[in-house]
């Protein structure tokens, strides 16, 4: 009997020895999730009350910007596309020959003049490059930016490179200074930045106002310097492009998942003036597409919410939506995108598929969608009161 005793308590030892480390490692899975969980919330809240503490003023400047005759004046003539798309850069695509892409020499005198080139852009000093082409961007009147046909991956389908077009627009600017043509110049910078809006794209939208700023740069150098200006009247104001700026972060902030209904719908209102509004949609697609793939319970309100606002958006081309609708890519390529390169994964690798699906749609919401900015000019990444 006493043998027996002992060996049961030798087996319970044994028993206790064996579960130890799992015990051990369940419970330290269980505290580094809610921690992950309780970090990622907290960010996912704070966007929230962002987003709902600034949408009225969101959508006061927005309408105020809208009066500008730049947004408000109709523009006559077709797609700016088959003439630009197979001469830019692509992000996500390879091209040995990018027809719009500047020399080096040119960026590397640019890079010289650094914030002064308005004033010291002259002579010698002026970077040389053909604007000639710009002259043909008055023949169009929006610009429907599409890559080349192929099957793409969710995130990789390929999106234009629209860096050199600010660039091109102080060339152009400069040449205007240098040469007495300045109404000219404007002129075709100003179309640049027209198309650049009309891609409805929020990339597209945030390089229009880049140039916008340019023009009343070389405005004011124009009067500093005594030079005639002959009518020419700069597009936007320092404060309208300072607003626009504000509008364009803040219309792809609006189209996040962490974003409460009513603001959603509030900030994608269908009307004629909504700047940035289609770009905006075309952003909550591309999280939609997301949602909707890891299949989670508790997401098909905003994947139906975004196909609703995509149905009633005539005013929207579309054309990188259906591309984003139309690509592949399932939940494992997903999880491995958002957290494939994290600790995050060993430990959702540990409990479950499902789990790793959670925690890359908690991920998306929390650290992969943009902060509201503040529109009273304070940071946007403090906490929200």
């Amino acid at each position: 009997m006493e043998s027996f005793k002992k060996g049961r308590g030798r087996l319970a030892v044994a028993v206790f020895l064996v579960f130890l480390p799992l015990a051990m490692a369940i419970s330290g899975l269980v505290a580094a999730d809610r921690w992950v969980r309780r970090d990622m919330l907290r960010e996912a809240d704070r966007k929230a009350k962002q987003a709902r503490s600034e949408v009225q003023e969101y959508l006061r400047v927005r309408a105020r910007l809208a009066a500008n005759p730049f947004f408000s004046q109709k523009r006559a003539g077709g797609d700016a596309g088959p003439f630009l798309n197979d001469k830019i850069a692509w992000y996500g695509v390879s091209k040995k020959k990018v027809e719009l892409r500047l020399e080096q020499k040119v960026f590397e005198s640019l890079r010289k003049l650094d914030g002064h080139w308005a004033e010291k852009g002259r002579g010698e000093d002026r970077p040389d490059a053909d604007t000639s082409w710009m002259a043909r961007l008055h023949e169009y009147a929006y610009w429907d930016v599409k890559p080349a046909e192929g099957k793409y991956r969710l995130f990789d389908v390929p999106s234009a490179n629209y860096s050199a077009m600010p660039q091109w627009a102080k060339i152009r600017l400069m040449q205007g200074l240098d040469g007495g043509d300045l109404r000219s110049a404007a002129a075709d910078v100003r179309q640049l930045a027209w198309l650049l809006h009309s891609t409805q794209e929020v990339g597209g939208l945030g390089r229009a106002r880049e140039i916008l700023e340019q023009e009343r740069m070389a405005f004011e150098t124009a009067v500093a310097q005594g030079m005639p200006v002959g009518g020419w009247v700069p597009t936007m104001t320092a404060k309208e492009t300072e607003e626009l700026r504000l509008v364009t972060e803040a219309a792809g902030a609006m189209a996040s998942p962490a974003v409460p209904a009513d603001v959603w719908k509030n900030s994608l209102a269908s009307t004629p003036d909504a700047i940035g509004r289609c770009a905006a949609l075309a952003v909550a697609v591309q999280y939609a597409e997301v949602l909707r793939r890891l299949g989670l319970r508790g997401d098909h309100e905003y994947v139906e919410r975004v196909a609703d606002e995509i149905a009633s958006s005539r005013d929207c081309r579309g054309t990188r939506t259906k591309m984003l609708r139309d690509s592949q890519g399932d939940a494992a390529y997903l999880v491995e995108i958002f957290i494939g390169r994290t600790d995050l994964m060993q430990l959702c690798r540990r409990v479950s598929p499902w789990y790793c699906r959670s925690l890359a749609r908690q991920y998306l919401v929390a650290y992969e969608t943009g902060s509201t900015p503040h529109f009273d000019g304070s940071p946007s990444d403090g906490t929200c009161e």
